[in-house]
């Protein structure tokens, strides 16, 4: 249970430290998105398309290179572009200029690049900068049919080509920043059978037994940064008022927040692999249409 109430604080962490940092490129932007325009359908699924090409290319190298320098050096990248997000947002509160937090998020990646215990850490900061990115330049209807696509995406990577569980595998064993992954030792009852023979009768005879096991439970960065994402966007929305806006966030993250709680629970109880941004993304949908209907 442990292992849950652990990615769930992580997941409420990142939305917390997300709104801060969205609200100051919002601010600056009075909520617009920086585009300026809309994406029409094609675009976003030209969008989409390049992400999953960028992940085939992943997935590639993945089978054919088995050291760890080409991921690690992958890793930094991202790391250092998604750090200078956060520290750039959260330095405009402090009137912090743009090398001060280019320097930070230097820093900040040469220590995960030395330091493996850093790694949620990085991936809670990597999932916040990549959330921000895409609210900055995506409007609601935009959001709503990105995160959908992605879902589908998701299920598809699961259950049907299964190179999602692949690649997970193998970044956790590599201990990169593109998940989340806790552990906690838990108490598993089992059942011993013994056969012994009682005046040449055969007897069966069923013992209980407590087995300690290191049970570990992972969630993707995408799993973190799109519904925060999708959050950010409906706060954006209504950014005209901020006091409108702030609810809508905290509702659209609670429901992410109860679907995310119900797959993670029902992940540990089955110990399935399953796509976890699917219900995450419906507890937003349906987070939206309650603000919608009754607060809006």
């Amino acid at each position: 249970m442990k292992n849950i109430l652990r990615l769930l604080f992580l997941f409420i962490l990142a939305h917390i430290i997300g709104l801060i940092v969205a609200n100051a490129f919002f601010y600056e932007y009075s909520g617009q998105t920086i585009s300026g325009t809309n994406f029409t359908i094609e675009e976003i699924f030209f969008i989409i398309m390049g992400m999953v090409f960028f992940l085939i290319f992943v997935l590639i190298i993945l089978k054919i290179y088995k050291g760890d320098l080409l991921f690690k050096l992958l890793e930094s990248v991202i790391v250092f572009t998604t750090s200078f997000i956060m520290f750039l947002g959260f330095l405009w509160y402090f009137n912090g200029s743009i090398i001060s937090a280019l320097v930070l998020a230097l820093i900040f990646t040469i220590l995960k690049f030395h330091l493996t215990k850093m790694r949620n850490i990085t991936a809670i900061v990597s999932s916040i900068g990549m959330a921000v990115m895409f609210a900055l330049f995506l409007s609601l209807l935009e959001a709503i049919l990105f995160v959908l696509f992605m879902c589908l995406y998701d299920i598809f990577a699961v259950f049907i080509s299964k190179h999602m569980i692949f690649m997970a595998k193998e970044f956790s064993k590599r201990n990169l920043s593109f998940s989340l992954a806790s552990k906690e030792k838990v108490q598993v009852t089992k059942i011993k059978t013994t056969y012994s023979l009682q005046n040449g009768v055969k007897k069966e005879t069923k013992e209980k037994y407590v087995e300690e096991q290191m049970e570990h439970l992972e969630l993707g960065t995408g799993d973190i940064s799109l519904p925060l994402a999708f959050s950010l966007v409906v706060f954006k929305t209504f950014y005209f008022n901020f006091g409108l806006a702030v609810i809508s966030f905290i509702i659209v993250s609670l429901f992410s927040i109860f679907g995310l709680g119900y797959t993670l629970y029902f992940v540990r109880r089955n110990k399935l692999f399953l796509p976890a941004l699917p219900p995450i993304i419906f507890g937003s949908l349906v987070g939206l249409g309650i603000y919608l209907i009754f607060l809006n």
